[in-house]
């Protein structure tokens, strides 16, 4: 099958064939190639009669982009000028034509699979950091920690693992897992360095341990001294003969620290409050303390900081006001307060010795 390719010459190429043939050279110019196969046919528009031709005349800044050469140029075809120099013939510019088109193929394909690769990089990098995740989250449930999201809540005083978290965060970052650009990462070399922060989770669950039991331990011996200068004879009997429960021994113990350290009697009140809007009924967590509840509360902190505490526990404390509910009483009438008077509490948590005892206060 033959087709025509229609282009102009340069002024020129115009000059070089005047100056060869002796004839006047007109700028269109016109080939006619064979083309036999369907890559080819592709390059080229068709007639209303079938023919196959290439208008290469018609390319100009003015031009709209419906001509075939506009397919070829999309493909790769780039090194035609819009006013053409002299071909020898047809089939130069046919074999440019394929030589350009294969290259753009294998560009493509080669770009196909360089993004199908990267696809597969990215899937099993986000699958790997979803392993990591996963991994370490295992990893601090079975050290006690519970659920990542509680772990970061908790304060720092009472977290187990202080840093761990904080340190399996800045190496998620550091690799660039942590935020939304992955970066390319060694991951053999990552799965080295969580495969060691995984190794240090379980070195300070070996040492958290070792503290728990040596404080177990350190129980046992205070319990063991405390009953041994106790004055009723029939407790020592009682804990000799390995009947004395430990929960009533760690309370005896609890009561007779609170008396020393001034602490008042275990106090409460009624938390069960109604759902109607217009009652004041309720408890507010507390940041600071009335000028008379102050009073109550200076003696009892004053012992406090001054407690001996061998083992760091520290003491701690909760304020909270409370307006307990009237309405709920059978004894009610309506039309009454439906609020009782404003009362204050504090949540204590004191430490003695190796225990940390705990204990709510009315502040009046």
């Amino acid at each position: 099958m033959q087709a025509t390719i229609t282009y102009l010459l340069t002024e020129q190429a115009q000059r070089a064939q005047m100056a060869a043939t002796g004839q006047p050279v007109t700028r269109k110019q016109q080939l006619t190639i064979d083309v036999t196969t369907p890559e080819d046919i592709a390059a080229f528009s068709v007639r209303e009669d079938g023919t196959l031709y290439m208008d290469l005349s018609r390319i100009s800044d003015l031009a709209p982009l419906h001509h075939k050469l506009y397919r070829a140029e999309a493909e790769g075809w780039r090194d035609i000028p819009p006013h053409l120099s002299y071909f020898e013939s047809g089939a130069d510019l046919l074999d440019q034509m394929r030589d350009d088109l294969a290259t753009a193929k294998a560009t493509r394909e080669a770009k196909a699979e360089q993004e199908r690769l990267a696809k597969i990089a990215r899937e099993e990098k986000e699958r790997w950091k979803n392993d990591v995740v996963s991994r370490y989250h295992a990893a601090i449930v079975r050290a006690g920690l519970g659920d990542l999201d509680a772990y970061r809540s908790r304060r720092a005083g009472s977290i187990p693992f202080p840093g761990i978290y904080e340190q399996f965060s800045a190496e998620l970052d550091a690799v660039g897992l942590g935020g939304a650009v992955y970066e390319e990462v060694n991951f053999a070399a990552c799965r080295a360095e969580y495969d060691q922060l995984l190794a240090l989770i379980a070195e300070e669950n070996t040492r958290q341990i070792a503290a728990i039991n040596a404080r177990n331990e350190a129980k046992i011996a205070f319990i063991g001294d405390w009953v041994a200068k106790h004055p009723d004879a029939e407790l020592r009997q009682q804990h000799a003969d390995g009947l004395l429960c430990r929960d009533e021994v760690i309370s005896l113990i609890a009561e007779e620290a609170f008396v020393a350290a001034g602490v008042p009697v275990e106090a409460g009140y009624d938390d069960t409050y109604c759902r109607d809007n217009d009652c004041p009924c309720g408890e507010t967590t507390l940041k600071c303390l009335p000028r008379g509840v102050y009073g109550a509360w200076k003696p009892i902190q004053a012992a406090l900081k001054h407690l001996d505490d061998p083992f760091e526990l520290g003491w701690d404390v909760e304020f909270v006001r409370v307006r307990e509910c009237l309405q709920r009483d059978e004894n009610y009438e309506p039309g009454g307060e439906t609020a009782g008077p404003r009362r204050y509490f504090a949540r204590l948590a004191m430490p003695h010795g190796p225990f940390r005892f705990e204990r709510m206060i009315e502040l009046d």
